[in-house]
């Protein structure tokens, strides 16, 4: 998952690179992600635990185009974020409260 740490002015800042085209992703609503969950109409995950290899890429068609072909089920960006938010009970006022504090250090 290319997911880094990038140094601005204004401190450092946590960044998604796309995994076709290595540049950063900066419109959330504009950007899906590929997984390999589905392939040829079937879940290919069966049991507890099991699970998928995911990239990130731009929605723009030149990226979108160049995915490998194994990759074959997507979500918009913003949906796989509220999903890990719900799935690992983040509490993003407690994020933006101790964000905040430390923005100020």
């Amino acid at each position: 998952m290319p997911i880094v740490f990038e140094l601005r002015k204004n401190g450092v800042c946590p960044r998604i690179i796309c995994d076709i085209c290595k540049e950063p992703i900066e419109d959330g609503e504009g950007n899906v992600y590929y997984d390999k969950i589905l392939r040829s109409d079937k879940y290919e995950l069966s049991k507890k635990g099991d699970t998928a290899n995911l990239i990130f890429t731009h929605k723009k068609v030149s990226c979108v185009q160049k995915v490998d072909r194994e990759y074959v089920s997507c979500e918009e960006l913003d949906v796989f974020f509220y999903l890990l938010i719900h799935n690992t009970k983040v509490n993003l006022k407690e994020g933006q409260r101790r964000f905040a504090i430390l923005s100020r250090i």
